[in-house]
């Protein structure tokens, strides 16, 4: 009995987050376009800053990676998931328009762009 009341709760508290116009698929699918900007962002950014820099290890090493990258990209990460859930849930009041899939994708890109920047400004300290 107990069980099931709080399956209820839980399915209203999910309910509410999301709105009436945003189901659970909706917001996967904006998660995808947003995450295949940030990889579409990082292997642009390989391309043209990592390969060319004598210091990079001619092999991908996943323990370099990780050791130069791995802090802004996982605030990029978190900051894609605040970011698009709140756009998503609120589109109207926050943009004015109706939300849209090209609008997850640019957020990927530019948020992995900030995180960048928080990178190097980290580096400069």
């Amino acid at each position: 009995m107990m069980e099931t009341d709080s399956l209820k709760f839980f399915d209203q508290v999910v309910r509410e987050m999301l709105g009436n116009s945003l189901s659970g698929i909706t917001l996967l699918v904006a998660y995808i376009f947003s995450f295949c900007g940030m990889f579409l962002r990082w292997y642009w950014q390989y391309q043209t800053v990592g390969k060319p820099n004598p210091f990079t290890p001619k092999e991908f090493k996943l323990g370099y990676w990780l050791a130069d990258n791995l802090l802004p990209k996982l605030f990029g990460i978190l900051a894609t998931f605040i970011i698009i859930f709140v756009s998503i849930r609120f589109p109207q009041e926050l943009l004015g328009s109706a939300f849209s899939y090209f609008y997850a994708f640019t957020v990927g890109i530019s948020l992995d762009y900030i995180s960048s920047l928080l990178k190097k400004l980290q580096k400069s300290v």
